[in-house]
């Protein structure tokens, strides 16, 4: 059963459960954060943001591919962890050949120094995160600019001959909306303080009560 909730203004809509699928999408901006099997409510999406490897989040691109190439949709952008696109790129080409089509797609390798335009004014950036295999995270965020305060007194004209000389009138701002972890031990904020800005955080977790201790969780 697929999940819908509105988060610091966000939609967000999903499944996710621990070791058996984990796929959440950001249908206003055509973002899916991690993939489970490929569902069918992930298809119409646009971007791919895969945290890692393991079955439960990354099993699914064969199927998504396959899909949206049936539907003549477009070429999904799949974003990875660069130690993953090798081996993931060996996995989609039996594929291919198992069907006997060549798929449109393409395989992004990602890196905490990464950044991926969303149009005008939203960009995802990973973020490290601790796994037992190669492992990012993704933030959404914001890019929005205003005037500078210390030009408020200028009339229109004095602004527009400003910004023809090539002179910055604005303030840039970059504000991390969403972050969305996968599987990770909780030191990831030690690596990545700015993910603790976002408005919304995503945590994946596999025991959110005391039934099980931390010790026994890690192992």
């Amino acid at each position: 059963m697929i999940a819908e909730h509105i988060f610091g203004g966000i939609k967000v809509s999903g499944v996710s459960l621990s070791g058996l699928r984990t796929c959440i999408t950001l249908p206003e901006f055509k973002i899916c954060f991690d993939l489970a099997q490929g569902y069918p409510f992930a298809v119409p999406m646009r971007h791919f943001f895969i945290t890692h490897g393991h079955m439960d989040h990354a099993g699914g691109i064969p199927s998504l591919i396959s899909q949206k190439n049936i539907g003549q949709a477009l070429k999904p952008d799949f974003y990875l962890p660069e130690a993953l696109v090798p081996p993931m790129q060996s996995i989609i080409g039996l594929w291919e050949k198992i069907e006997e089509h060549n798929y449109s797609y393409a395989l992004h390798a990602m890196t905490p120094d990464s950044r991926v335009n969303l149009g005008e004014h939203h960009f995802v950036k990973p973020f490290r995160t601790l796994h037992r295999i190669p492992s990012l995270g993704y933030t959404l965020w914001e890019k929005k600019k205003k005037l500078r305060s210390d030009l408020a007194h200028l009339d229109r004209a004095a602004l527009v001959g400003m910004k023809s000389r090539g002179e910055e009138i604005n303030d840039h701002q970059e504000i991390p909306l969403l972050s969305f972890t996968g599987d990770t031990q909780i030191e990831f904020l030690d690596l990545s303080p700015e993910v603790k800005k976002s408005k919304v955080l995503m945590l994946d977790v596999t025991y959110y009560d005391q039934a099980k201790s931390v010790e026994h969780a890690r192992k």
